[in-house]
């Protein structure tokens, strides 16, 4: 967080709620939270990834027809630390932000939410344990993401979704991230309660996304 604060200082600027709602003015498709809402399946965020802090490279070459097969919802998965950062994902097309609970303090996690309000856009916050869930819920979100990686550590342990998801009120669409490599994964967080999975390092690993993704949905 603090190298993505020192990263955007040169041009982060204040942001007005003009420029926010403009785009929430636009005439799209389905959003993002909407896309994933499924009762009889779980639906995927599919992150599309060159490489990631915890594990270094994963797939040497991303081409560019494989990053948008159809117009689909999109979020900025960022370190998101100041309003501006809401305007460019807003102007870039994104339809949802990522907040990180641990890395932000609640001042700073109310601008941002507020902020993509205005703007019309979707947001996931990310927890990793109950006090985080705690904080989380204070701010009124519709969608909570529980991530298995100890963002300290790197460690993973998807025990942490079992333990955290089914403490979520009922109106949230509860998500499970990280470590979800196989299908039995896969099923253990459908049965913790999870309505979509963050699915990243194992797609950009497999010889087959596609039907690893068709796994993933059918359990």
């Amino acid at each position: 967080m603090n190298a993505k604060r020192k990263e955007i200082a040169p041009y982060a600027r204040p942001v007005t709620e003009a420029e926010l709602a403009i785009f929430a003015q636009r005439t799209l498709p389905l959003g993002f939270r909407a896309s994933l809402l499924n009762p009889h399946r779980l639906t995927i965020i599919a992150e599309v990834k060159r490489a990631s802090p915890s594990v270094g490279d994963i797939a040497h070459v991303v081409q560019d027809q494989a990053l948008r097969p159809k117009p689909l919802p999109c979020i900025r998965k960022d370190f998101m630390v100041h309003p501006y950062q809401v305007l460019e994902a807003a102007q870039a097309g994104a339809r949802c932000i990522l907040i990180i609970v641990r890395g932000l303090t609640d001042d700073e996690i109310r601008p941002l939410h507020h902020a993509a309000q205005i703007a019309g856009l979707d947001v996931l916050f990310e927890v990793h344990d109950e006090a985080e869930l705690e904080r989380a819920l204070k701010h009124n979100p519709t969608m909570v993401g529980v991530n298995n990686r100890n963002l300290s550590t790197f460690q993973i342990d998807l025990s942490f979704a079992e333990r955290v998801l089914p403490q979520m009120p009922g109106h949230i669409l509860k998500v499970a991230e990280s470590g979800i490599k196989t299908v039995d994964d896969a099923r253990r967080m459908r049965q913790a309660g999870a309505q979509a999975l963050l699915v990243g390092e194992s797609l950009m690993r497999s010889p087959n996304p596609q039907a690893l993704l068709s796994a993933f949905r059918g359990v």
